[in-house]
């Protein structure tokens, strides 16, 4: 646990930065400090690793106080992310990502072990990418593998500032969806600053949400949306906090059962269909489209009453309710199916559904 005790920071032209903020970190989940430019995020996240030095308060890790700890042995044992990522131009990127098993004088054969894990952990081919050079990288790929050094050393706290705000939107939520299960998968303690609201409920478990260097609510992302604590809070999250909360929920939570229809096995199964349409899969269960039962003509083949699905009308279990939502009224479509690694169907969630959430909270 990472605990601050009535931190305050101010600089020598009387600035305050941050005042008098103390909070308790969960070990193991991702906690986000978000608020305006200026608000104290980032001068918070860089006094835990002691880049810069509060004014007043303590900071402790697991009960120790970190003024007390050597600054080059505390940061070796923290992640450090940023927005422009800061890889060694002249470096490859196995180069850039072993920087601190290097100098923890990690064994060669241990340090490429874990380069090769990483890289594929954040979806690199190793193969590819360990020797190119930095330049030669795309922005979203350069901050892959910044994420990936500062898991090098298999550090227990990850600090991360503003790390997914260079990239283009499209790039930045791959990144973030990627960024779910490398936590899911490694369950580090993340403190992560971000001013993108979206970002933080679709990472955080906690958010604290910070104005004139205080922290004005700190509280689960279900309880932020919920139960806003003041004016500025409220406006701060938005007017759509309903839609919001949409982004925690995964599809997998509101799955319905709905039995498909396998096309090879001929149209006496459509004659059962109750439903004004039927998912359509093949013989291995893989979808394949859909039908429409008011398309049904005894002796005319299955194939020929198929409506294909494009990649945009299928969602994964991991989706979130706010993307199902959103592709649906895009297609303009009352239900969207749901499918595994492999494509085969799961089941489907539906407008309906969606609303019974939105209604029940």
């Amino acid at each position: 646990m990472i605990k601050l005790e009535g931190i305050t920071k101010r600089y020598d032209d009387r600035t305050l930065a941050v005042d008098n903020v103390s909070l308790e970190i969960p070990s193991n989940q991702l906690t986000v400090l978000i608020g305006p430019s200026g608000c104290g995020k980032t001068t918070t996240l860089k006094m835990i690793n002691r880049i810069i030095s509060p004014t007043s308060g303590k900071i402790l890790i697991d009960g120790r106080d970190i003024s007390t700890v050597d600054a080059k042995e505390l940061r070796r044992g923290i992640g450090y992310v940023i927005q422009n990522i800061g890889l060694f131009p002249h470096m490859t990127v196995r180069e850039n990502i072993a920087t601190v098993p290097r100098l923890l004088k990690w064994e060669k054969s241990r340090t490429q072990l874990r380069l090769d894990q990483l890289l594929e952990l954040v979806g690199l081919e190793p193969s590819v990418f360990s020797d190119k050079l930095p330049r030669e990288l795309s922005g979203g790929q350069a901050q892959r593998v910044g994420v990936a050094r500062a898991l090098a050393a298999d550090p227990p706290i990850v600090l991360m500032d503003e790390p997914f705000g260079a990239v283009d939107p499209l790039t930045r939520v791959k990144l973030q969806d990627e960024f779910v299960r490398i936590q899911k998968e490694l369950s580090k303690t993340i403190v992560f600053v971000t001013h993108d609201i979206d970002e933080a409920i679709r990472l955080a478990d906690r958010i604290g949400v910070m104005k004139d260097g205080k922290v004005l609510q700190y509280d689960s992302a279900e309880d932020i949306l919920a139960s806003p604590k003041n004016k500025f809070v409220h406006d701060f999250m938005g007017s759509d906090r309903a839609l919001k909360r949409l982004s925690r929920r995964s599809v997998n939570e509101f799955m319905e059962q709905s039995k498909p229809l396998f096309v090879s096995k001929g149209w006496e199964q459509l004659k059962e269909v109750k439903e004004s349409f039927v998912w359509a899969v093949d013989e291995e269960g893989k979808l394949i489209g859909w039908i429409h039962v008011s398309d049904f003509k005894e002796g005319k083949h299955l194939s020929e009453m198929l409506t294909e699905l494009s990649d945009d009308e299928m969602l994964s279990a991991e989706s979130t309710v706010k993307e199902a939502l959103s592709r649906m009224l895009e297609s303009g479509t009352m239900a969207l199916p749901v499918i595994g690694k492999e494509k085969e169907f799961l089941g489907q969630i539906s407008m309906y559904k969606i609303q019974e959430i939105t209604r029940n909270g």
